[in-house]
């Protein structure tokens, strides 16, 4: 009988950390859920919801824009709508907690699968790294923006082509439906766009003759049959969406019109190349040392196979035999010679060498190269590039043949329980804000909203006091106001580059850091009540202007935002909002100076006593500077 007071054996170490790989993934999960789970901080949310309650409102899509007071007459071609609806449904339902919470569910999906994906090349340890490098790429992209729903997309149709090219499976004809679906929910239905056209072109590519054989990987005539027909009806669905073959087309004249070439778009850091020196973050450099990584491992795998086609076929002509007699001889000895003919020893086949996919060989090449287009992309190509990677690895491992050695499996698992540790501590790491303290970013694990990063107050003030329109606000601010609506009308200018236009914003970022040009703008529209974002420094000349310029009275500010009304046929709402403002200026100072306790760094308690502090410094109000700073510089020093 089994003495169960005695302490049962420990598991061999071996089996420990056999257990511990095998939990990697789900590590790289959790990180990936702790990075996705942070307070609403992007201003582009807020008109994606306001979207979506229009449509809701009113049942159909608008095609022309319906949040401005600007450009109403401009088509809208909003390819996201369906993203629209359903977060503002999510939003009615749980406020902005629940949005956070189903953002991190959308990413922590598209990880695993993509994980799924990669395991199909390499094991669990190189998978887990290779994962753990992607989202440190792209972690700088977990918002609440249409991506979260994008990524997944992404990872379901490389796994319907890592599982479906095969004999009697029907699966790829999902492509169809998926590709219907994403072109509803994403302008990023592009990339998938493209990864169909890959596989398309390296399905084809793999019946050419003049190409080596290493990398012409036999395709069935039925796999290749349906591998071009779903690809061909995939592609073809993504008419199927409000705007037909407008929608369909839409990224394609979005990448063209809104290239970054325009000053002001150069200024949004989203549109700037990756390898530029502008504010080189983590994310950034990582996905440097991968893009190099990457090109590496492709020239390698395509050069290995292509060198070793001609001699590989050589030696199964030559060398196969030689090791077939050589078996047949220690056959002989041991005299079992006699059930195996010695024709089919000769003419027994060889283990073909491994092959490049085309295919996956094109989709690398492609969302590398739209990586290279704008920041806003890198993302794309760790996680849709991450598993063409690992197949061109596995294609390299298996050439190279390393035997498996006592160091070797050391170093494997060595490295297992360093991955395993960093995640653990990654994990804490970014949610004590760690991270995005270390790395400069204006993030906080956390539901709800960063209310530092958005002008709330200032909106509420300007609802409450009925401030006169037209209203003017700033890029930044226009997310915000077009959901809360502070002024009835619609807002002057947001975040949807692709309806204001190359010419408005243009116009528009010229203006905004030459203050006679903007007065003479807002002569001319007729602009009663004015808001400025005041953290960037392309806005100082502007809100210098209104702080000083006599047709302008300041009736509000806070640590994000300025309000100005023209004093001209507004005096009675100027004295009011004043009157009203003295309450407001105290709360906000109270908010900013009042001790709090926390286990987390008060990254946006921090950024607001910055942004409160260098606005009082402007306006001259040295002494109350001082008060601001000294709480920055305790926030600064602990957490809480």
């Amino acid at each position: 009988m089994h003495d169960f007071s005695r302490p049962s054996d420990p598991p061999p170490p071996g089996n420990v950390i056999s257990r511990l790989e095998r939990l990697l993934p789900a590590l790289v999960v959790a990180l990936v859920a702790v990075l996705a789970l942070r307070r609403l901080d992007n201003t582009d949310t807020w008109w994606h919801l306001a979207a979506g309650r229009w449509i809701v409102a009113h049942g159909s899509v608008p095609h022309n824009d319906s949040l401005s007071w600007t450009v109403r007459d401009h088509p809208w071609i909003n390819v996201q709508w369906l993203f629209d609806v359903l977060m503002y449904g999510l939003y009615q339902l749980g406020g902005p907690s629940l949005i956070v919470i189903a953002s991190a569910i959308a990413y922590s999906a598209a990880t695993a699968l993509l994980l799924v994906n990669l395991r199909r090349y390499v094991g669990p340890v190189p998978a887990s790294l290779l994962a753990a490098w992607a989202v440190i790429i792209s972690q700088s992209r977990f918002e609440i923006r249409p991506e979260m729903v994008s990524y997944l997309l992404i990872q379901v149709i490389l796994w319907l082509y890592a599982t479906g090219r095969v004999v009697g499976r029907k699966r790829l004809w999902f492509l169809p439906a998926v590709m219907c679906l994403f072109a509803n929910f994403h302008s990023l239905f592009i990339v998938g766009a493209v990864v169909i056209a890959c596989q398309m072109a390296g399905t084809l590519l793999s019946e050419v003759p003049l190409l080596p054989s290493g990398w012409r990987r036999p395709v069935d005539p039925r796999v290749r049959t349906q591998v071009l027909a779903t690809g061909a009806a995939a592609l073809a669905a993504t008419i199927v969406n409000p705007f037909l073959l407008k929608g369909a087309v839409f990224p394609i004249v979005l990448m063209s019109e809104l290239s970054g070439k325009l000053p002001f778009l150069r200024a949004i850091g989203e549109l700037r190349r990756p390898f530029d020196n502008f504010f080189v973050t983590f994310s950034l450099r990582a996905y440097r040392i991968f893009f190099f990584f990457a090109l590496a491992v492709l020239v390698a795998a395509l050069l290995v196979t292509a060198s070793r086609s001609v001699a590989t076929g050589v030696r199964a002509a030559k060398g196969g035999r030689r090791a077939a007699r050589r078996r047949l001889e220690r056959a002989e000895g041991r005299k079992r010679a006699a059930s195996r003919p010695i024709r089919s020893l000769l003419e027994e086949p060889l283990q073909p060498a491994p092959q490049v996919d085309l295919g996956d060989i094109a989709v690398l090449v492609g969302v590398g190269y739209l990586s290279l287009l704008a920041r806003r992309n890198i993302a794309l190509f760790a996680m849709a590039g991450g598993p063409p990677l690992a197949s061109c690895l596995s294609v390299l491992a298996a050439r190279m043949r390393v035997p498996v050695s006592t160091a070797s499996v050391f170093a494997r698992r060595a490295l297992a329980v360093a991955l395993a540790l960093a995640l653990i501590a990654a994990c804490w790491f970014v949610a004590s804000n760690g991270y995005y303290r270390w790395n400069n970013e204006l993030h906080e694990f956390g539901l709800g909203v960063l209310g530092m990063c958005f002008p709330i107050r200032a909106a509420a003030f300007m609802k409450e006091q009925r401030l006169p329109g037209p209203l003017f606000n700033d890029f930044t601010n226009g997310g915000y106001f077009s959901w809360a609506e502070p002024i009835p009308g619609g807002v002057y200018v947001d975040g949807r580059g692709e309806v204001y236009g190359a010419s408005f914003l243009g116009s528009y970022g010229y203006q905004v850091q030459r203050p006679t040009e903007w007065q003479a703008e807002m002569d001319r529209r007729g602009i009663q009540t004015a808001s400025l974002f005041h953290w960037w420094p392309n806005h100082q000349a502007l809100l210098r202007f209104l702080l000083s310029d006599r047709r302008w009275a300041v009736v509000y500010y806070d640590e994000t935002t300025v309000v100005a009304v023209r004093w001209e046929g507004n005096v009675e709402t100027i004295a009011r909002a004043a009157l009203a403002f003295l309450r407001e200026r105290e709360a906000t100072e109270r908010m900013l100076l009042e001790p709090t306790q926390s286990w987390q760094w008060q990254l946006a308690r921090a950024r607001g006593l910055t942004a409160y502090a260098n606005l009082l410094a402007t306006m001259g109000r040295f002494e109350e500077v001082r008060r601001l700073r000294e709480q920055l510089a305790r926030l600064n020093l602990r957490r809480g």
